[in-house]
């Protein structure tokens, strides 16, 4: 039971990991998307 329970612990925090990483990535192609469109908007003007 004990073993099982830590493989399980650790299946949850490499699927935290995998949410973070991937938060991390929304984030920044959010940034850089809008930073651009900015830059777009600065150039059109």
């Amino acid at each position: 039971m004990g073993d099982d329970f830590d493989a399980r612990q650790k299946a949850t925090a490499h699927y935290c990991d995998y949410i973070v990483v991937l938060l991390s990535v929304c984030l920044l192609w959010f940034v850089s998307l809008r930073g651009s469109l900015l830059f777009i908007k600065d150039l059109s003007l």
